[in-house]
């Protein structure tokens, strides 16, 4: 037998290249005789042509053999041990590919009584390959290490979330945080849309501490002031807004003249035809509830004395009333209202524009619901009393809107 140097295949004597990987063969196994003929090939699936072995060519051929394409060049020196190239895996009876040679213990051309060593030529050519990728992953790892310069790649900083955030995204955020605004900004313009508490406090509580309800809102629907009553019911004379805002919610482009009428003049027929087109008293009352207006209860139609004696009542809060103002301010409806609240002895600051509307004669209530404004912005007012009577309402509706128009308007950038 001839053991390959290189590969490990027994090779019949007289070859003088491995069959398997076309390496040279020096000298014939020991013990083996050199005139050992070929044993009769045994029968086996036919392999492509590429990929069949070099012939047989005995010592006294011609001097130039057929080398298989996967073989060494002629011009080989004395073969060594070394690792075969890595090759696809095949098993016996299965047909190789092209460019490679018979695999290692393969029957084919060799006689069933070298069988056995062909068992011990695949069982070191499969240890070498084993070796041989071990080798190669090795190497395929030195190499990814080597084109990645041998250290990992920086990570961003990460999210709360686990997740990475790139670099840029994170200077991102560090300069939104950085210019978010100033506290002491944010403090003052909110002074210049609210009314200091004590101070004001001090101008309805000198009216009284039980009888009133003030309170004060923009039309975009910041509650800029309530005093201490301000969230409790009183008896709503001269709030037309729940009406009104009722009829737009339900008929929402659908001009109403007994609407229009009603805010125009505060007058109470037209009201009440509005009530009826709604469904009557009970669906004021129910529109008052599904839009929150937690502290209002609607029971009569307008001028109905005589519900009213018996017991039965329209009601407001003062916040919910300037809730109500911010409502039409923002929807330019506050224009309907005309009243002339200044020859009640209101005082209308200097430069401001007032809408308005005023409510008396039940159960001693004077109330005055206005919107003031500087052309630009909007506020509401709602300033509610019992017992009152005319002249004390009407001087601190006059304190109030002073303190508005000075405070939110009069110096501001609004």
């Amino acid at each position: 037998m001839m053991i390959c140097g290189r590969c490990g295949n027994a090779n019949d004597e007289g070859f003088r290249f491995c069959i398997s990987c076309g390496a040279p063969l020096t000298a014939p196994a020991q013990g083996a005789p050199e005139s050992a003929a070929p044993a009769q090939a045994l029968p086996g699936p036919a392999a492509p042509a590429a990929a069949s072995p070099a012939p047989v060519v005995p010592e006294s051929a011609s001097p130039a053999p057929v080398v298989p394409e996967s073989a060494a060049p002629a011009s080989m020196e004395a073969p060594t041990m070394m690792m075969p190239p890595v090759q696809p895996q095949h098993y016996p009876g299965q047909a190789s590919g092209p460019g490679f040679g018979p695999v290692p213990g393969q029957v084919s051309g060799q006689s069933a009584g070298r069988h056995g060593k062909g068992r011990i030529a695949i069982i070191i050519a499969a240890v070498l390959v084993v070796v041989a990728l071990v080798i190669a992953g090795v190497t395929l790892a030195t190499r990814n290490n080597s084109s990645d310069g041998g250290t990992s790649a920086p990570q961003g900083p990460s999210s709360s979330n686990g997740q990475t955030v790139p670099d840029d995204e994170s200077d991102d955020r560090d300069t939104e945080a950085s210019e978010e605004q100033d506290p002491d900004e944010e403090e003052q313009g909110l002074s210049a849309r609210t009314l200091d508490q004590e101070s004001t406090d001090r101008i309805v509580d000198a009216f009284s501490t039980t009888d009133v309800a003030v309170s004060v809102m923009t039309e975009d629907g910041l509650r800029s002031y309530s005093s201490s009553n301000a969230s409790t019911m009183m008896v709503s004379a001269g709030l037309y807004l729940p009406v009104y805002l009722a009829y737009y919610d339900a008929h929402e482009g659908q001009p109403s003249d007994a609407a229009g009428e009603m805010m125009r003049s505060m007058d109470n027929e037209a009201a009440n035809l509005v009530i009826d087109s709604l469904g009557g008293v009970d669906a004021v009352d129910s529109w008052l509830s599904d839009n929150q207006y937690t502290t209002s209860r609607f029971e009569r139609k307008y001028g109905d004395v005589a519900a009213s004696e018996n017991g039965y009542e329209n009601y407001a809060s003062s916040d919910d009333a300037a809730r109500m103002l911010s409502q039409i301010a923002a929807d330019g409806a506050d224009e309907l209202m005309s009243f002339d609240i200044a020859s009640e002895g209101v005082d209308v600051p200097e430069g401001a524009t007032v809408h308005a509307h005023r409510g008396m004669g039940i159960q001693d209530s004077y109330n005055y619901f206005v919107v003031i404004s500087d052309g630009r912005s909007k506020v509401g007012v709602a300033v509610m009393t019992e017992g009152m009577g005319q002249e004390q309402a009407a001087d601190l509706t006059s304190q109030m809107l002073a303190t508005v128009w000075d405070t939110m308007f009069e110096g501001t950038d609004q």
